[in-house]
């Protein structure tokens, strides 16, 4: 979908730095430009009116820059796949926690930390903290709003519905 065409009700933001790139034609290597340079050859090169394009971007947003840790990516990356697997959950997508960790283990060979079973170390009350802390500081981003199975888990003091999937590591 066109990025400036894209009706609100997609749940996704128009106007990002991809939606940008593309509409200029850096679509990737292929293209010999994306968020990288490519034109001399497959390894990219930082290309620095891209690197201007966000710095525009962030401030038109208004975003505050900032050096984000290695945690921090990790907790974003990880609380929102256990929201969104909630979601799975929800809508019947999935039929257990345990589906949802063998499709990451096994597609996204992500067998040590798979967001379910993350969710049932970290425990539902502070997925649940992490989500609405992420929610407070970017107000309008979709898969920051908890997810009501989540909600409900909460609510009935239940820690986890993840079941142990043992050969997950």
């Amino acid at each position: 979908t066109d990025p400036v065409t894209r009706p609100p009700t997609t749940g996704r933001y128009g106007g990002t730095i991809a939606d940008k790139l593309v509409r200029e034609g850096r679509v990737g290597q292929k293209a010999k430009a994306g968020f990288y340079d490519y034109s001399s050859g497959r390894e990219g090169k930082r290309d620095a009116g891209v690197e201007e394009m966000i710095i525009a971007t962030s401030q038109e947003l208004g975003f505050t820059r900032r050096t984000i840790s290695a945690e921090e990516v990790v907790e974003r990356c990880i609380v929102s796949m256990v929201n969104e697997g909630h979601r799975l959950l929800d809508e019947g997508i999935a039929q257990s926690p345990a589906d949802i960790d063998v499709v990451c283990a096994n597609g996204y060979g992500a067998r040590k930390r798979t967001p379910m079973h993350f969710a049932d170390q970290l425990g539902s009350k502070k997925v649940l903290e992490v989500v609405r802390k992420w929610q407070a500081q970017m107000k309008n981003v979709p898969h920051w709003v908890p997810a009501p199975g989540l909600l409900d888990l909460v609510r009935r003091g239940d820690l986890s519905r993840v079941q142990k999937v043992p050969y997950l590591g």
